[in-house]
């Protein structure tokens, strides 16, 4: 009995490792072309912001902004044209997928702490927002990274061009509800918090598709 169980756990280890060592390989893959597939959320994203280009190394040129209005149809068009390797899946991220991208060094901000002195005694809840889940619904996602954090906070390794300077966004799909339909959710990540813009503003944009 244990010499079987024994041999079960070692198969699951193997074939576990396989899968690992195959993830890896894949995702290096595609980082040499210009992509990165998150293995929390299985999403593929494109390494460079719109307007630069991926020479195999590095993004090149420089960073477009567009408006709302036009983040949102533009895929419409790039999907036709000359779509990163091939693939005609390309769209603008969900608030909820582009907020995983987050890289928060110390956590998330937190409300509501108590100091005594020089002492966090209690650091509260976690600031939260409630935000469009891409499917008609809602969820609760942290607002922003605590104040501490490295900045950039997102994974510089993986997104080496990402813009991330103070005021400097990214759209999302998301309609922000309280400004009716004039509006977007996005994210800066220069503390990584979640905002929103009025549509005829300008940002960056960020590509995603599913596998």
């Amino acid at each position: 009995m244990l010499n079987q169980l024994s041999k079960t756990f070692i198969a699951s280890v193997l074939l576990l490792t396989t899968a690992t060592v195959s993830y890896a390989g894949t995702n290096k893959t595609l980082m040499a072309k210009g992509q990165w597939k998150d293995p929390k959320t299985g999403l593929i994203w494109q390494r460079c912001s719109i307007g630069q280009k991926w020479n195999g190394r590095n993004c090149t040129g420089k960073a477009v902004k567009m408006t709302g209005y036009d983040a949102i149809k533009y895929f419409k068009y790039y999907n036709r044209q000359s779509p990163l390797a091939g693939k005609t899946n390309w769209r603008l991220p969900t608030i909820s997928e582009l907020s995983t991208l987050r890289n928060c060094s110390k956590g998330w901000s937190r409300r509501g702490g108590e100091m005594v002195g020089n002492l966090v005694v209690n650091r509260g809840d976690i600031s939260i927002e409630t935000v469009p889940d891409g499917y008609g619904g809602s969820k609760n996602i942290p607002s922003m990274c605590d104040l501490d954090s490295r900045t950039p906070t997102f994974n510089s390794h993986v997104f080496n061009s990402l813009l991330y300077r103070s005021g400097e966004a990214y759209w999302s799909s998301s309609t922000y509800a309280k400004n009716g339909d004039h509006g977007l959710w996005l994210v800066e990540f220069y503390g990584g918090s979640l905002g929103w813009d009025r549509k005829e503003s300008g940002q960056f944009v960020l590509a995603v598709r599913s596998e």
